[in-house]
């Protein structure tokens, strides 16, 4: 079962790591920057392993770094959706400013280069996403709170957005780029002396005129510190409650995706199967846990529970399937937006997953690089052999009615682009979008739902196909209708003339939706598979999803509408006859199932009421 949900996981990865905004992986002299201090770039080194990432405030372009390992040191800029890459075994890679001739220089700090045993998610290979709080050591640490350093550097790089306050916009296409001729206004921090004649040849000497403990200065004292550089840009600089309110959203955005379990053997068992494992007398679990994250820090989600009968053992081929309850839903109270996740990566509350069965309190467990495991091998195979395992890091839930307690494993099984291309974003999408999704079995339509695609990238329902403007944060559209929240745009991209997005949706248990419709998973496909997205053609105004393969010169999406159409599973209709699999073995019954609910997924544009 965990491969059929693995085929339907988009496989944009590819797209993304190749090239994050609107360029490839990271480019030397991005928007024109020429320096002194941008030498090479990863990939122009030999025999070497690249790890790609992107510094995210909201996008930072041309963002200086170093890192190096024995095959020589890259000196270059992130690219204009804030890439960089590194060779794998660097360390640790070095963000800063600095001046035209390499002589003034602004220290942002560090961060460290790591390569994950695991290569799904953002961790393909050692994926990287590095904000203020990456730097100032608040990720690993799970602080809960934002340090002076976190919020400086964060108020410091918005120093350099044009837009004027552009602090106190949230949006998912803001991009920071850090021109020359601001850069060039460093040297009123410190003015350096010009080299004399006699030694005008050789490189002059570099002077570090912020570093990390100016970033951990009160905010009054750093104040005094930049005042000199805030006169020279003429930009306002934010405050560090304006700061703090953009890292909320900034780690919202960061975490935003499709989180399901790995799906390996439970217990000692042969049952191979996408859940969480526990036990009173007997083995028990519930299965396929999904739960999705929104940008705005809406989750939501289901799973189903499942009490094995199978005396300890489930090896037994004869047990062709599971008893299984009624699946689990869960849903943001009030559908205001909030943060499952604390600052710190910890479960803000415990989460309920009500079901027939009883309610699944999830109340342990810290997301830290797309993870939430289950033991301490588990952690420190992903995050390392020498790492001290937390505790509090380590997933746990519980069945009260079942008396039924154990250990879970959660990992962010898509990528979701933290910021989208400016150039496409919304420029070339008209938004909001409202679209008709029509779910095919193999052989009738069994249902079908509006939809609308926000500004903020969030996916919701159009229930009553009324087009109304939707409140971003309460989700009540102008006709008063309460929608819902059921995805994400985890990337947008062009390619001959279209403009594609990468949907990720998950449809929840609700009463508003249709029993057909409840649990269809939509999006995120295996890497050596298929691209599931959406694809806009302005010159004939056809919307359409489609599961294309990847171009394999340029990783790039086909470009034409002859291939498949997107494929989706609900769950809801596969799980009542979940079937015990034993190695490649799969029963008649969950077979199917499986064909029955496995359809097609179009979209069609309709013209939206007056």
């Amino acid at each position: 079962m965990s491969r059929c949900i693995g085929w339907l996981l988009s496989c944009w990865v590819l797209l993304v790591l190749a090239g994050c905004g609107s360029g490839g992986g990271s480019k030397l002299n991005s928007q024109g920057l020429t320096n002194a201090s941008v030498t090479a770039s990863c990939t122009s080194l030999s025999g070497v392993t690249c790890i790609s990432g992107r510094f995210i405030d909201d996008a930072v372009a041309n963002l200086h770094y170093a890192c190096s390992d024995s095959s020589g040191t890259v000196q270059a800029v992130t690219d204009a959706g804030g890439g960089f890459s590194c060779p794998n075994d660097s360390g640790q890679v070095d963000f800063y400013l600095i001046n035209n001739a390499g002589t003034i220089k602004v220290d942002l700090g560090s961060a460290a280069v790591t390569q994950t045993s695991d290569t799904n998610g953002l961790s393909t290979p050692g994926y990287l996403v590095v904000t203020p709080r990456t730097l100032a050591g608040e990720d690993a640490s799970g602080s809960e709170t934002y340090s002076n350093t976190s919020l400086n550097i964060t108020r410091f790089l918005f120093l350099f957005d044009q837009v004027s306050n552009a602090i106190a916009t949230i949006s998912p296409s803001n991009v920071i780029t850090l021109s020359l001729p601001d850069q060039e206004q460093l040297a009123t921090l410190m003015p350096v002396t010009a080299p004399s004649s006699s030694t005008a040849t050789s490189q002059a000497s570099e002077t570090t005129v912020l570093s990390s403990s100016d970033f951990s200065l009160d905010e009054a004292s750093f104040n005094a510190k930049v005042q000199t550089l805030v006169a020279a840009l003429s930009r306002p600089m934010g405050t560090q409650a304006q700061a703090s309110t953009h890292l909320d959203a900034t780690l919202n955005a960061t975490r935003a995706g499709l989180y399901s379990s790995p799906g390996t053997a439970l217990a000692s068992s042969s049952v191979q199967t996408a859940g969480f494992y526990g036990s009173n007398a007997s083995e028990q679990l519930f299965v396929d846990p999904y739960l999705m994250y929104d940008r705005a820090g809406r989750v939501f989600g289901f799973a189903i529970t499942s009490l094995l009968s199978c005396g300890g053992s489930c090896a037994n081929t004869s047990n062709s399937s599971f008893s299984t309850s009624a699946e689990l839903s869960v849903f943001a109270p009030g559908l205001t937006p909030f943060t499952v996740f604390s600052k710190g990566g910890q479960w803000r509350d415990t989460l309920t997953l009500p079901g027939t069965e009883g309610s699944v309190n999830i109340s342990q467990g810290r997301l830290y690089r797309d993870h939430i495991l289950d033991t301490a091998a588990n952690y420190q195979s992903t995050y390392g052999a020498s790492v001290q395992v937390p505790t509090a890091d380590l997933g746990q839930f519980t069945l009260p009615e079942q008396s039924l307690s154990g250990s879970y494993a959660l990992r962010r099984s898509t990528l979701v682009a933290p910021t989208l291309d400016p150039a496409i974003w919304p420029s070339k999408v008209v938004l909001p979008l409202n679209l008709l999704l029509t779910f095919s079995g193999s052989t009738q339509i069994v249902g079908q739902l509006g939809i609308a695609i926000l500004p903020d990238g969030n996916i919701v329902t159009d229930l009553n196909r009324t087009c109304a403007t939707v409140d971003p944060a309460t989700l009540v559209d102008a006709k008063g209708v309460q929608q819902y929240p059921i995805g994400v745009i985890a990337n947008v991209f062009s390619n001959n003339g279209a403009t594609y997005l990468s949907p990720v949706i998950l449809l929840p248990i609700i009463s508003a939706l249709p029993t057909a419709l409840q649990g269809v998973i939509v999006g995120e496909s295996d890497i050596t598979q298929t691209l599931v997205r959406l694809r806009i053609d302005p010159s004939s105004y056809q919307y359409q999803m489609y599961a294309n393969g990847l171009d394999a010169t340029t990783n790039m999406p086909l470009p034409d509408g002859s291939s498949n159409p997107a494929v989706w599973m609900n769950f809801y209709q596969i799980r009542p006859v979940l079937a015990a699999t034993t190695g490649s073995t799969t029963s008649a019954a969950a077979a199917a199932a499986l064909a029955t609910a496995t359809g097609t997924l179009t979209s069609t544009l309709e013209n939206c009421p007056p």
